[in-house]
């Protein structure tokens, strides 16, 4: 005889997503819609930018930069939501990705140099609250253990009648 069970999850799994990695989740859902909304907005306004006196090349970089940002992105969220192992690691790389071309960006494209000090303080905090998440032995925890509540497991058991 032979009955469906679902797989009960070990005691010390955590069911619920820690608020760190929320708040990583969502820092990273937002600079996607904001990298999607660059994107689209290039393609969109590309005459407006060059009649504004701004460099000819522009709109392609914003196209690209914004395009390219949108990928990156997608995979981390992802793998946050669906509690993949890979996650931490890619966390990382989209993290100093992101935290990197953006202060290349400003230091190479851009001349309002004005407010850097606080833009620093805001991409350090960022840097820390990742740091700080994934260091968390609930995170890890949490992405290394099964999701039994998004994926559960649907093994049979044979019962030997006796």
């Amino acid at each position: 005889m032979q009955t469906n069970k679902q797989a009960s999850p070990p005691p010390n799994a955590i069911q619920h997503r820690p608020f760190l990695l929320s708040l990583v989740s969502w820092t990273f859902i937002f600079i996607i819609l904001m990298a999607w909304l660059r994107f689209f907005g290039a393609i969109s306004n590309s005459s407006f930018i060059t009649l504004l006196g701004m460099r000819p090349e522009l709109p392609i970089y914003l196209m690209l930069s914004g395009f390219i940002w949108g990928l990156i992105g997608l995979p981390v969220v992802w793998g946050l939501w669906r509690r993949r192992p890979w996650t931490l690691k890619a966390v990382w790389v989209a993290a100093i990705f992101y935290a990197l071309s953006y202060w290349l960006e400003r230091i190479f494209l851009w001349e309002d140099a004005q407010n850097w000090p606080f833009v620093l303080a805001v991409t350090i905090i960022w840097l820390l609250i990742i740091i700080w998440a994934l260091k968390l032995s609930s995170s890890q925890r949490f992405l290394h253990l099964p999701s039994y509540e998004l994926s559960p497991s649907k093994s049979t058991q044979s019962l030997e009648e006796g």
